[in-house]
Parts: C-alpha cells; structure tokens; sequence
C-alpha cells in the first residue's frame, strides 16, 4: 500500500486516500455485523456490551418511570427494553414502549404515584399538576359525565402538555444514548482497522519495521477517514489536474 510512496508524487495520494478510507468503511461493516455478539455480561444489573452502549442515559429515566412502566407490563418490562433497545435503540419501539406505558398507565396508578411521575416528568408547577392528576383519575373512576366542562378542557390541555415534555424527555434520554452508541462504535471500528493494517503489515506485506508507523497511522486515520474519503481524494485529484496544467512538463 505504501511502497514507491513519495512525498512529491501528488498523483498517488488520492488512491492512498480511498485505500485507507476503504479500511475504515470495512472495519465499519465488521463492527455493525458483529456487534450484536459484543455482549460481555449482566455486571450489577447492567449489561456490558455494544449491543446495550448509551442504555445507561434510557435506564435513568426508566428508574423514573418505574411505578408506572410496571402497572403497564409487568415486572419483566425492562427485559422487554432492554431487547427492544438492543434491536434498534432509538430507531425501534423502545421509546414508543416507553411513551404509551406512562400513558396508559396513569389513570390507574394512585393519586400520590402518578403525581409523582407527572412531576419527575416536569413541565407542570404544583398547581398544574395537582388538575391534571386529579381530573385524570377522576375521568377513570367516575366518567366524563362528572367532569364539568372547564375540567374537560384543563384536562386535555395539560394532558397534551404533559405528553410533549414526556416526548422530549424520551428524544433526549435515547439521543444521548445513540451519541455514546455511536462514539463506542467509532471506537471498536478503529480498533478493527488498526488490526487489519496491522496484520496486512506483518503477514501480507512483509514490511520492515521503518514502515511499521505508516501502517499503524493508516489504521488509526482509517474509520474517521471512512466517511470523507471520496470527498478528500476527489478534490485532491481536481487540485493536482489544476497545478498539473499551470506547470510546464520537463522536455
């Protein structure tokens, strides 16, 4: 891969370039293949691996939500988010699990419990909170026919209230876990590309232990590289064809 290089031979950097991004782009594909097996274990109620990376943001608000997650699905419900999680984190049905089971929920928790969740959640003062409990709990025991047409009309404000702050703290929960899914990602991709050069280097290539840092280099440069390589190459083969017409060639 690097031999012949010279640092005036303009011309080859761009192969050079997709080469390297090409590992990236591979080690990439190796992560996200095999990922779902980098399970090391349950350690202390939390499970270690890429397949649960970020959980921990999810889990801090599940430990919120706990009281009413539990009315809703039982007391195994985190083994049913804890796969649902693993299967798609934020892009599957663990934040519309998470969602619908508050919802569905409420109406049958105790006054003091769901006031609880409804404050945890935030987004209502205490008086706020107090009419939308109430009004909740109240439609649920007795009927609509009990409630007056301004409780009707709290209710469904402050229930359509609630139901967006609970949405944005669900987004958030499951955003900051794909960051850090992502960021361990990126972590075991270049992992796997330091890996392959370094292997290329001692049992394809022969190489000498002089050109031992260039591939080391290339297999730490690879994943983040992966993403812009065409981009970098193509426009340093467009800059070399430009200088290459305002030189003169040697006769």
């Amino acid at each position: 891969m690097v031999e012949g290089f010279s640092p005036a031979d303009f011309n080859k950097l761009p192969s050079y370039i997709l080469s390297v991004g090409a590992l990236g782009t591979a080690a990439y594909g190796l992560v996200e293949s095999v990922g779902k097996t980098l399970f090391l274990g349950t350690w202390f109620g939390r499970r270690i691996g890429l397949p649960y990376a970020g959980y921990g943001k999810v889990h801090a608000l599940v430990k919120v939500l706990k009281p009413a997650l539990l009315i809703a699905y039982g007391k195994d419900f985190e083994q049913l988010l804890w796969q649902q999680y693993r299967a798609a984190r934020a892009a599957g049905d663990a934040p519309t699990m998470l969602r619908q089971g508050v919802r569905l929920a409420l109406p049958f928790m105790a006054q003091d419990a769901a006031t609880d969740i409804v404050k945890a959640i935030g987004g209502l003062d205490e008086q706020r909170v107090t009419t939308f409990v109430t009004a909740l709990l109240k439609e649920k025991t007795s009927g609509s026919e009990d409630l007056s047409e301004d409780e009707i009309s709290d209710g469904q404000a402050l229930a359509g209230r609630f139901a967006t702050v609970l949405d944005a703290r669900v987004k958030a929960a499951f955003d900051a876990a794909e960051e850090i899914y992502q960021s361990q990602v990126r972590s075991w991709a270049a992992l796997a590309a330091l890996t392959c050069s370094l292997g290329y280097w001692a049992f394809e290539a022969q190489g000498t232990m002089s050109q031992l840092f260039i591939y080391v280099a290339a297999g730490l440069i690879a994943a983040p590289l992966a993403p812009v390589a065409k981009d970098i190459a193509s426009s340093l083969s467009d800059s070399t064809a430009a200088l290459g017409s305002l030189i003169p060639r040697r006769k």
